[in-house]
């Protein structure tokens, strides 16, 4: 609840917390405190420290598992987000493959299902599949809505999930140029979520004001919106909700130069876009074309025993994606099979 506030330094106290609490008397992590990491991954992921949140949300996965694989749900749509995030969007696919068995083998309720589907959605607006997202959209009937207020009048979780589930078709009708209908969105919806304080909504709803404002070559308006988003976001420091839209919103943030902003967080804000997504130490590789970091972490896999799915559950990626790294590790390194590749690693320095 914290986290969707935007308190998101009482949210990291309180999962901080509950994880120091969670381990038995011989020291050991108990499995519930899956919960607690996945949760401080979240919290990592929206402070842009997307290596530590990865760690977390995998350990956390792990942990869930050994108590009830259904409470490991939330944990691959945190994956989700943050392989969008980095943009290894193959990965995202395969982290809400994953979300969605767990979703259909305990089908008790819809809801459930719809988180999934709407990542989904999420997944394919970042991919540029627009036709598969209007598909989404059409189901949920959000073609024939011109009243976007009258969405918070269901029954609670209902109005909860359209809600959220029309966020998505706004940044839909935002990257296909339906501007019109992106503003009527966000003036429909945006009180509710303010009443019901998730700032997280809030901010994603004025972000994307901003930006349709300046695409709509409306730039004074598109400052005022942005500023408006920093004022909310600055007391809880969000950051990756904005790094998230890229150089479009770069450009905002620099006409918002000098407004009433507060200054530290916006020099903050405005390093961490300079910033590369991940900081990972770059092995020296004598090849015409480098091993990507996905590729050198199958690659040490391969000089296990583990099988190609075993290697895919090792990364939480599907096993048609680890067979497409290995593809490319062979190519880069010119060989046919698996030793052979781990025994030009070896002779390269790369292993």
């Amino acid at each position: 609840v914290r986290l969707r506030q935007g308190r998101l330094n009482e949210a990291y106290e309180l999962y901080h917390h509950s994880t120091e609490r969670a381990y038995d008397k011989q020291g050991n992590l108990l499995p519930i405190a899956g919960e607690t990491l996945m949760g401080l991954g979240e919290y990592h992921r929206e402070s842009n420290q997307l290596d530590k949140a990865y760690d977390l949300i995998v350990k956390g996965i792990e942990q869930t598992n050994l108590w009830r694989d259904v409470a490991a749900l939330d944990g691959y749509i945190s994956l989700a987000r943050l392989y969008i995030s980095k943009r290894e969007l193959d990965e995202a696919e395969a982290a809400l493959d994953k979300a969605m068995q767990l979703a259909q083998k305990y089908d008790v309720l819809e809801l459930d299902d719809r988180l999934v589907e709407m990542w989904q959605a999420r997944l394919w607006i970042a991919r540029g599949d627009y036709t598969a997202a209007e598909r989404w959209a059409q189901a949920l009937g959000f073609d024939m809505i011109s009243d976007w207020e009258s969405l918070q009048y269901q029954k609670h979780i209902q109005a909860m999930l359209l809600s959220r589930e029309a966020v998505i078709f706004a940044r839909l009708c935002y990257k296909q140029g339906v501007y019109q209908r992106v503003l009527q969105i966000v003036q429909g919806i945006s009180p509710y979520f303010q009443q019901l304080g998730r700032l997280d909504s809030v901010i994603e709803l004025t972000i994307l004001k901003s930006l349709t404002l300046q695409a709509m070559s409306a730039g004074e308006g598109a400052v005022t919106a942005i500023v408006d988003a920093l004022k909310i976001s600055a007391p809880s420091g969000f950051l990756r909700i904005y790094l998230d839209e890229g150089k479009p919103l770069l450009t905002l943030l620099r006409k918002a130069a000098g407004s009433a902003v507060p200054q530290p967080y916006y020099n903050q804000l405005l390093a961490h876009f300079s910033k590369p997504i991940d900081v990972v130490h770059v092995i020296p590789q004598p090849l015409v074309e480098p091993l990507s970091e996905r590729e050198l972490d199958v690659l040490r896999l391969l000089a296990t025993n583990l099988t190609a799915p075993e290697i895919a559950e090792e990364l939480i990626v599907g096993v048609t994606t680890v067979r497409t790294h290995v593809k490319h590790i062979y190519s880069k390194l010119d060989v046919h099979k698996r030793s052979a590749a781990v025994g030009k690693a070896i002779e390269l320095g790369i292993l």
